[in-house]
């Protein structure tokens, strides 16, 4: 049972990492492109689905199609074989078959000669697989325990957040002030509630509340919960902590952009401004607590907004139709069964990352 678990979340793995980096190449050239936010950022559903859906439908077009080493039934038929021994036992003459053979297990029987061949696979064999059995074992205990682990981490930092905002000041909208933590940020799941600092101007309440309400009405603090969810299930590759990275980061940087277009490009020095005292006044504005949001990543924040114009018509058709030729590609099956290579690959790719 954990045996298969294992090999499944290793074929999984290997697969949305293959994808995961042919979408942030594409993300990367059509950035390059000036195609808009809001579409790189819809790029991370297909990365998504990949880490959570190993069943798709089957395509010619499949990305995996290429990957086409699978052994054939028949070939397989002949490696087991070799690895076999076969005993002869006589069976009487008298017992009636109604076919040529018959086979029961791993007992095979010729009726012309009346023998029984038994097909007992050789010692060193079954010791062989029964050793894999046991380290497969032992590697997903060792997974599920990390999975265990960093939920547990997610669920204590949030309780111990929650109670270091306990006696916050209710302020005049949906937000609360108080001097226990050293960022503002949005905490909540059914109902998120926005935590501001002291001490902070009016333009600096009005910029931060508009960028934290974005995040609430765009329901970020839902769509966190989730990538960090698949982040503990993936923990085991170490890509999967660099894409949860990226994903925070474009959310970040997309709630800014939604941000500026409901202030105006008036307030846009002003929103930068208040971004920079923020992080000078917090020098340490992470927080514990990985499902909540929290004001960090100024610098690229800042260079993002500086380079910030719309996106053109023409690019965003022509960025939007390359998106779904790439989610078509990327999320469709070939048309045979497994992948054992992607697997290989997998561990090579860990191998290297770690």
């Amino acid at each position: 049972m954990l045996s298969n678990l294992f090999f499944s979340l290793l074929k999984i793995n290997a697969m949305a990492t293959i994808v995961a980096v042919i979408v942030l190449a594409l993300k990367y050239v059509l950035k390059k492109c000036g195609a808009s936010r809001k579409l790189l950022f819809s790029l991370w559903i297909i990365i998504a689905l990949r880490f959570v859906c190993p069943n798709f439908i089957e395509s010619n077009f499949s990305l995996f199609n290429i990957f086409d080493n699978q052994i054939s039934e028949e070939d397989q038929i002949i490696i087991n074989n070799n690895h076999a021994n076969i005993t002869t036992t006589f069976i009487p003459t008298d017992i009636d078959f109604n076919t040529d053979n018959a086979i029961t297990d791993n007992t095979v029987v010729n009726t012309e000669t009346k023998d029984i061949q038994t097909i007992i696979p050789s010692e060193s064999i079954v010791k062989e697989q029964s050793n894999k059995l046991e380290i497969t074992e032992i590697l997903m205990i060792v997974w599920i325990a990390g999975s265990s682990g960093m939920i547990l981490y997610a669920l204590i930092s949030y309780l111990k957040l929650k109670k270091t905002v306990m006696f916050a000041v209710k302020g005049d909208g949906n937000y609360y002030e108080t001097d226990m933590i050293s960022t503002p940020c949005v905490l909540g799941i059914i109902r998120p509630k926005i935590y501001l600092t002291l001490n902070l101007t009016e333009k600096e309440k009005k910029y931060i509340l508009t960028h934290e309400n974005t995040h609430i009405k765009r329901k970020d603090y839902f769509t966190k919960l989730i990538a960090y969810i698949i982040l503990t299930i993936h923990w085991v590759n170490p890509i999967s902590w660099f894409l949860f990275k990226m994903f925070v980061n474009d959310m970040e940087m997309l709630c800014d952009e939604e941000s500026l277009k409901k202030l105006g490009k008036e307030n846009k020095v002003g929103y930068m401004e208040s971004l920079v005292n923020l992080a000078s006044k917090n020098r340490k504005n992470i927080l514990p607590c990985p499902i909540a949001f929290s004001e960090n990543n100024t610098e690229k924040r800042v260079k993002n907004m500086i380079k910030y114009k719309k996106s053109g018509i023409i690019i965003s058709f022509i960025a939007l139709v390359v998106c779904i030729i790439v989610a078509a590609i990327c999320l469709t099956n070939k048309n045979k069964h497994e992948i054992q290579i992607l697997q290989k690959i997998y561990i090579v790719i860990i191998m290297l990352c770690w």
